[in-house]
């Protein structure tokens, strides 16, 4: 919704056992490039054990297992809603393969509700606007995480992820749950990775294999409703294997299913935290005679993506808005692009599928490259 969209795409990471390291340093590189872009700050980091640097594993100073950081998002000021998202919004990223993940100097932390390796992501942020992070910020590679990795102060805290919502995860003594587009890119094949942003809002697509099949993890702003109050719309998908499931609800109280996240409701009904659907294209959209639209062959239709609540627990009910950024397409290629190289798709290898799009800038197609550090746009 804010600023300039950037990317850091077509990244081609693996083989084993450096996946996984490959992948972080892509995303702590793309988020120094977020800060230089003035679309937040480094708030505090760690370069992992027995390092003293962020770089490549191959590189003068590597960073070690468990190395993290955290992005203090500015947020632009083109926020939909009321009053839109009220402060900071705080992203953590970490990671680990041979070591547990989230011992120290990364505890505490966990992968997806267990100790799996991969690369973890959480977000957060208080209704006051204020600080919710909860370890050292001296962002010099030496910061520590406190005995919770959030505190709401005096406020309301909301982590964008069911699994630590308090009163509702197994994961709210800590905060430490983290979400992942996918457990392993540490194997014995080469994966691609799509990094895309603005100044709200989270894209990760993850191609374990490079085979035209992704995970995602989204986190950011909705856009909401007209009629609607929402002063922190704000939504995390994070799904491995697409397509999107519209009979499964998005986060459960362990966070380690294949579809977790949390939606935002508006704010006439707390606001709260709850597990959400996305719904997809119709029965009488969804055919291949049908996309690309005859009324216009060229053309794929490009819906906005409804995500709405679906809580039983919590008595939250009802489609508040539609996430920002991301839409979904049906029939469409994996790796597909719009003439003019604004908008892609990403899903399953299978074409005749409801895929996710997304904004995109470069000057080639996704699924072209190579190269570890991939393009940046």
């Amino acid at each position: 919704m804010g600023g300039t969209v950037k990317g850091r795409v077509d990244c081609v990471v693996g083989i084993a056992p450096n996946g996984h390291q490959e992948f972080f340093i892509n995303i702590k590189q793309f988020f120094d490039e977020l800060a230089t872009a003035t679309y937040g700050t480094i708030h505090a980091s760690n370069f992992g054990a027995g390092a003293s640097g962020f770089d490549f594993h191959d590189g003068g100073s590597p960073a070690g297992e468990n190395a993290w950081f955290v992005f203090e998002w500015a947020l632009s000021t083109e926020r939909p809603g009321t009053t839109g998202v009220l402060g900071k919004v705080y992203t953590l990223v970490q990671w680990a393969d041979f070591d547990t993940f989230g011992i120290s100097p990364g505890n505490p932390g966990l992968l997806k509700g267990g100790f799996a390796d991969g690369v973890g992501f959480q977000t957060a942020f208080r209704e006051d606007g204020g600080d919710p992070w909860n370890g050292t910020s001296a962002a010099d590679g030496t910061d520590t995480k406190g005995a919770t990795v959030w505190t709401a102060g005096t406020s309301t805290l909301h982590i964008l992820d069911y699994a630590s919502t308090p009163g509702d995860g197994d994961h709210i003594t800590n905060l430490e749950n983290t979400l992942s587009p996918g457990f392993d890119v540490a194997g014995n094949v080469a994966n691609r990775i799509q990094l895309i942003a603005d100044e709200d809002t989270l894209i990760v697509m993850l191609d374990l294999g490079d085979n035209g099949s992704y995970n995602m993890y989204f986190a950011g702003l909705y856009i909401p409703k007209p009629d609607v109050t929402a002063s922190y719309p704000m939504i995390c998908i994070s799904h491995t294997t697409l397509p999107l499931s519209t009979t499964f609800s998005y986060g459960t109280a362990g966070g380690n299913s294949t579809r977790e996240g949390l939606l935002i409701s508006v704010d006439a009904h707390g606001p709260k935290g709850g597990s959400f659907r996305p719904t997809t294209f119709t029965s009488q959209l969804k055919t291949t005679e049908l996309q690309p639209n005859p009324q216009s062959p060229t053309n794929y239709d490009d819906f906005s993506l409804i995500t709405y609540l679906n809580d039983p627990d919590k008595s939250l009910f009802g489609w508040p808005g539609c996430p920002d950024l991301i839409g979904q397409i049906y029939n469409a290629a994996s790796n597909e692009v719009n003439s003019g190289l604004t908008r892609a798709v990403f899903g399953s290898a299978i074409t005749a599928t409801v895929k996710v799009s997304t904004p995109w800038g470069s000057v080639s197609a996704p699924g072209t490259g190579s190269v570890r550090t991939g393009r940046d746009f």
